[in-house]
Order: structure tokens, then sequence, then C-alpha cells
């Protein structure tokens, strides 16, 4: 079998997981991503099988679109929730959620998360943290090319974004912004490139 399949990933599975699903499912060992979505994550993930594995090289870079959600009051090993929670504080309102993420809108220099895969000196940041080491900051530059807030209530905004873009790191920069400590409580990837999440089947389809 040779294409492009637009998977709408599980939270709960890696996207290891989802090729070693579709490897098994179709007896074919040709499979790969066009970039990682986090276990905790869901949404878009596009795989290329077969033949259209030689295209990976000229999607990997390709931009993106988030939905995701900030949780405020504690701060997190992982800057989401789902990691080691290392201090909490009282929670202060913020007044104007889309003003601020606007603010944040362009071209940056984006602080990458202390749990990530970038690599400094040939060993990711994960593997410092893991060995107790003290984490090197490393920034990335990115582009932030729109945002907009769904829910103001409940901190939910959907931010359309360059490649390699963390969005554990905006909703930690909002927090820090606001005098507040936060995490991103939940993410789902909409937009890889063209490929939308009206698109993607679930792996039992």
């Amino acid at each position: 079998m040779d294409g492009i399949i637009v998977i709408n990933k599980p939270a709960g599975m890696t996207s290891h997981d989802v090729i070693a699903f579709l490897r098994k499912k179709y007896k074919q060992k040709k499979f790969g991503h066009t970039g990682t979505l986090d276990p905790n994550a869901s949404g878009v993930l596009v795989v290329l099988c077969g033949k259209a594995c030689k295209i990976l090289q000229f999607l990997e870079d390709t931009d993106k679109e988030y939905i995701a959600q900030l949780q405020l009051g504690a701060q997190y090993s992982t800057d989401d929730i789902w990691g080691e929670k290392e201090k909490e504080q009282p929670i202060q309102p913020i007044q104007d959620l889309q003003a601020l993420l606007r603010s944040m809108e362009g071209k940056q220099h984006q602080l990458v998360p202390k749990t990530s895969a970038k690599k400094i000196q040939g060993k990711k940041l994960m593997d410092y943290q893991r060995e107790g080491k003290e984490v090197p900051d490393v920034y990335a530059n990115i582009e932030i090319y729109a945002t907009k807030v769904l829910d103001e209530k409940n901190l939910i905004f959907q931010v359309s974004c360059s490649s390699g873009t963390y969005i554990r790191s905006i909703c930690r920069d909002i927090a820090q912004k606001t005098n507040n400590l936060g995490a991103m409580a939940s993410l789902v990837r909409t937009k890889v490139g063209r490929f939308q999440l009206e698109q993607a089947e679930s792996l039992d389809q």
C-alpha cells in the first residue's frame, strides 16, 4: 500500500504506537509520520506509507494549527499537567486573554520545555532531566501566525503556528505574563499543512 493516511490520533497513544498499529494491521513495514504528536494530545497525525515515505523530507516543516486549554494555579516539570507538580500559588484572573495572545503573534525566540526531545550537545533535554542534571535553556525560532480565544472562561484557545512551536511553552508564557503559574491541560492538533481534522480517520475506521 502506498499513499498518505490522515489519522485522528487518540490521546493516550504515542505517534510510534500509531505506526506500530498500522504496520501490524496492513502487514507492511514502510510507514512514517510528518511530525510527532505528544501522547496526551489528540488530533491530526499525517502518516506516509510505502513509496509515499520518499516525500517525508518535503513535509516535515509544515505549519500546524492547535486548540489548547490552559490551567492556572500550578507549575509542572513538563509545562503540561501530566508532569510532576513543582509549585502552586493562588490564581490571578486574566482580564483579556485575546489581547495577550495577540501580543504573542509573530516571530519569536521560544524557550523550549525542559522535558522535550530537543537536543543540545547530542543529548535530549528530557535525558538531562531524567538524570537529575541541570537542564540548559534551549530556544527555538518559531512564528505564531494567528490566535483566537474559543472559551474565555475555561481558557481554551486556537493557535496557528510554524512547525517546531511548543504549545506547552505558550501556556507557560501566558501564565508568567499574568503573574500566574500555569500549564497546558489539553491539546488537539486540528491541522497539519492542508490536512485538517475533518479529513482524519480514527484507527477503528
